[in-house]
């Protein structure tokens, strides 16, 4: 059976020797040694370094890091292409997914947000049938409305997606008291659309589904989020 060396690993995950070692002292690997003790580390091994160092970097508790790697371990070929797996972590479980190693709930949100946008797409088909949940509603409006937040920081406008929430965001003085100078607002669903890149900015304030009060309050330069 093939085996890596430090180096193979290093130049495959982009890992230093210093995290290689920790994550052998940590117990998350265990390779075997060569004739002059170098390590040398099986196919599984590189898959749980990978996965192990993916999942301390989400912030999941060693004990749990263990345990996925021990079921991990169970359903590892000897050998496969290494481009070929992806990691996820659900819960104390791990599971193979097209997407890259992702915590649980920032998995969860990404997939409530896809099913929503792709709910609207076939919304504006002729003749099709579609049920809205609010609850994905509430969760992908206020996913996308953190990352307008992340996007551009600030105080200066009050971005308000009623009956879910308001956020401030964008530079520039910030408001403390009365009224808002600037102020946007708009629906869940145009919000939804707007930062899906669904509807341009300047339509959705001609037809009135956007509300902008304001000098700072044109947040065309700032969508689509996605």
């Amino acid at each position: 059976m093939h085996s890596y060396s430090v180096q193979d690993v290093e130049r495959l995950h982009r890992l230093s020797r210093s995290t290689i070692k920790g994550l052998i002292d940590g117990g998350f690997v265990t390779p075997a040694r060569g004739p002059r003790r170098q390590y040398r580390f099986s196919f599984q091994d590189l898959i749980v370094l990978r996965t192990a160092r993916a999942l301390t970097e989400a912030n999941v508790p060693s004990r749990r890091v263990r345990r996925a790697l021990e079921e991990l371990r169970q359903h590892l070929p000897e050998t496969a292409p290494l481009s070929g797996l992806s990691i996820c972590a659900v819960g104390e479980r791990v599971v193979n997914t097209r997407f890259g190693p992702m915590r649980l709930d920032d998995f969860v949100v990404t997939r409530c947000l896809e099913g929503v946008v792709h709910g609207l797409d076939l919304a504006q088909v002729p003749g099709a049938v579609t049920v809205s949940d609010l609850d994905a509603l509430r969760i992908t409006t206020r996913a996308l409305l953190d990352t307008m937040v992340e996007r551009a920081p600030g105080r200066a406008v009050e971005l308000r997606v009623p009956p879910i929430a308001a956020v401030q965001c964008v530079e520039g003085p910030r408001h403390t008291r009365g009224t808002p100078p600037n102020v946007v607002e708009t629906d869940p669903n145009t919000w939804i659309e707007l930062a899906a890149g669904r509807i341009r900015w300047d339509d959705a304030v001609a037809d009135g589904r956007v509300r902008a009060s304001g000098e700072r309050s044109d947040l065309s330069a700032l969508l689509p989020l996605l």
